[in-house]
């Protein structure tokens, strides 16, 4: 698309974007805000009775090259939970997801906001796109593959919470033309559509959240069910027609938190044909000074119980700032690491995502798999969900 064309596309966003917004609120004005592959003899870690502890030496993922895992960079690689992609990020973050071979990074644009302010953060991020021709506005999967071969940073609409939807399923279809393609149902808390994870309460969708869902569906907008409370994602399972993601979360049983999943989410998962992206978070690979191995020690666990058609990468790489904004995001003590968050040793920063890849290969995950993983499930689900 011409700069031109994209220009003109966005005015026409805004304009109807705008008009319909009045029509439901009023005369209220919208404001702006790449080894080769792998040797032909190696196995799959999902072989019965192959134990993580057995698929890799734990002492040394690196002991050997340091070259850049060429399989990575050859593939197509998706971030699914990305938050410090926003407006202002500068080129030199951008330049560390180039480092680290992303492909397309979805970028958390709105949890706790209302209506407007999600706008603001769509509107902001169109006059980046526009001057910036790093990046590349994704919507469809046409265009993960376009930023692919122009070497661009794909960068996609997601919600961590249904908060900007603001009881009206309408509004799914104005952010929907606005380029948001996933909504994470709920963000930690209770909200209108169920519980979240770090809730007091376990409790079922509201008849709001079942009436949300089958709208998303309709249109084509995926549902991510990370952050979200047991039942309630247990439910969302069973509502959605098409399949669902846990965008950033990890395995409870390797890790026991509120955050990581249960065994029958996982296989409910796989059954719905979804996609769990792995998170870096410290608190949900190991409770104390984690490493790559301990995260690969989640994505052999998955792979061991339902396959490796069901990982992804969603490695939220986020940081608090402070006890402040720590407090205002409301965490869980319980579930949440007092900061600084120490990520995972030797995946310290997104510019090491190829470090992951390397980690992949020294358990012994074939070609395909490892293809898989980095971002063709990811691709899988789009190519159904999208329309």
């Amino acid at each position: 698309m011409s700069k031109k064309s994209f220009c003109d596309s966005r005015r026409d966003f805004i304009k109807k974007t705008t008009l319909g917004s009045i029509a439901l609120f009023g005369s209220q004005k919208i404001f702006s805000e790449n080894r080769k592959s792998v040797s032909e003899g190696a196995s799959s870690v999902i072989k019965s009775g192959i134990s993580p502890e057995s698929a890799s030496s734990k002492s040394g993922i690196f002991s050997g090259s340091r070259r850049e895992p060429a399989i990575h960079f050859s593939s197509i690689v998706i971030n699914h939970a990305c938050p410090l992609v926003y407006p202002a990020m500068d080129d030199n973050y951008i330049k560390k997801l180039q480092e680290g071979g992303i492909t397309f990074s979805m970028s958390t644009i709105a949890s706790n906001d209302q209506f407007r302010s999600a706008v603001n953060q769509i509107v902001a991020f169109y006059e980046k796109f526009e001057n910036n021709d790093k990046l590349l506005f994704i919507t469809q999967v046409d265009d993960i593959y376009r930023a692919k071969k122009e070497g661009k940073v794909g960068v996609g609409f997601h919600f961590q919470n249904s908060r900007p939807v603001e009881y009206d399923t309408r509004l799914l279809d104005v952010f929907y033309r606005l380029g948001v393609r996933v909504i994470q149902l709920t963000y930690n808390e209770k909200n209108m559509v169920g519980d979240g994870c770090t809730e007091l309460t376990d409790c079922d969708l509201s008849k709001f959240g079942k009436k949300m869902i089958k709208r998303m569906n309709e249109i084509g907008m995926l549902v991510d069910l990370s952050h979200v409370g047991y039942r309630s994602s247990m439910e969302a399972m069973e509502e959605s027609k098409d399949p669902v993601i846990f965008s950033h979360s990890n395995a409870w049983k390797v890790c026991p938190s509120k955050r990581n999943l249960k065994d029958d989410q996982i296989k409910a998962l796989a059954k719905k044909k979804g996609v769990i992206g792995m998170n870096v978070y410290p608190g949900f690979v190991k409770k104390n000074k984690p490493s790559l191995n301990d995260l690969l020690d989640h994505v052999d666990y998955i792979a061991n119980l339902v396959g490796t058609d069901y990982i992804g990468i969603g490695f939220d790489f986020s940081e608090p700032g402070d006890l402040e904004e720590y407090k205002y995001w409301g965490y869980d003590p319980d579930t949440y690491l007092l900061p600084p968050w120490d990520h995972p040793k030797d995946i310290e920063e997104i510019s090491k995502a190829p470090d992951f890849t390397r980690g992949l290969i020294s358990r012994g995950y074939s070609e395909k798999d490892i293809k898989k993983i980095l971002g063709e499930n990811f691709i899988r689900v789009f190519k159904q969900v999208w329309k």
